[in-house]
């Protein structure tokens, strides 16, 4: 799997937070769990139900043309469905076009106002307009939601709105309870929470929470490692500093963070 494909699913974790990858920011990269077949239940699903399963599948391989061909057949068969508006969503996210994504998540909504995977991920793209009461409100209604399979993602993008507001007490109250569901799938809420021991140069604890977000499944949670070598160079610990550094310049040849690696490697005492 190349460095793109990573770090777009890695995005997918860390941004849409309950999309169909596994991080932006906000956001992991194991293989990315397929929100339309979390919904879609039925024992003998329809063609427009396996449709928008492949859909969801093209998407998570970045082929975004492919799944939109998808999701065309597929609304002739289920022109109702908010899982097929949802998915067409996080294709139009992946293009970077978060006016039609909005429209669609909307038109999810639409037809099911509880549909909790529309409102993470409209809270998120309201997260990143700066709209924090209505990122707050979609947000709370998805992280609030029990049956949510994946409510550790919409319990992360709110520690990232409240850490992004400075209120740092109610970030932590929201990334724990995201790292309390999602267990190691929580990497990006680890890696907050390690923000904030940072503040208050509680290397320590940054240091373990920044290791725990690169573990098992967020193993190529490239951001975690550069904070993880940087939490060790900034409490002075330079083998272990080097160390990391060097082992992102292997895991992540030939990209922006081996080279911001290099030039770490060529300060440090």
């Amino acid at each position: 799997m190349t460095l793109s494909m990573n770090l777009r699913k890695m995005t997918g974790l860390i941004t849409l937070a309950g999309g169909l990858a596994a991080m932006s920011l906000t956001a992991c990269s194991s293989a990315p769990k397929s929100s339309a077949g979390a919904v879609m239940s039925d024992d003998k699903p329809s063609r427009g139900d396996l449709l928008i399963r492949a859909a969801d599948g093209a998407n998570s391989e970045g082929d975004i043309v492919g799944a939109l061909q998808l999701l065309n057949d597929a609304e002739k068969e289920v022109p109702k469905s908010a899982a097929l508006h949802f998915v067409r969503a996080t294709s139009f996210y992946y293009r970077k076009d978060f006016s039609l994504a909005e429209t669609s998540l909307k038109r999810s909504l639409q037809l099911d106002p509880k549909y909790s995977p529309a409102h993470n991920m409209l809270g998120k793209i309201y997260l990143d307009q700066g709209k924090r009461e209505l990122a707050e409100k979609h947000l709370r209604l998805a992280a609030e939601d029990l049956l949510f399979r994946d409510g550790y993602k919409a319990w992360t993008n709110l520690g990232v709105l409240f850490y992004r507001a400075g209120d740092d007490e109610k970030a932590r109250d929201s990334l724990n309870r995201a790292i309390m569901l999602g267990g190691f799938d929580a990497c990006v809420a680890r890696y907050f929470v390690g923000h904030i021991e940072m503040k208050s140069s509680r290397f320590k604890e940054a240091i373990q929470q920044y290791a725990d977000s690169t573990r098992r499944q967020c193993g190529t949670f490239v951001e975690g490692h550069m904070a993880l070598a940087t939490a060790y160079e900034r409490s002075r610990q330079f083998e272990l500093a080097r160390k990391k550094y060097l082992e992102i310049r292997d895991l992540f040849p030939n990209s922006p963070y081996a080279e911001q690696a290099f030039l770490s490697l060529s300060k440090l005492p």
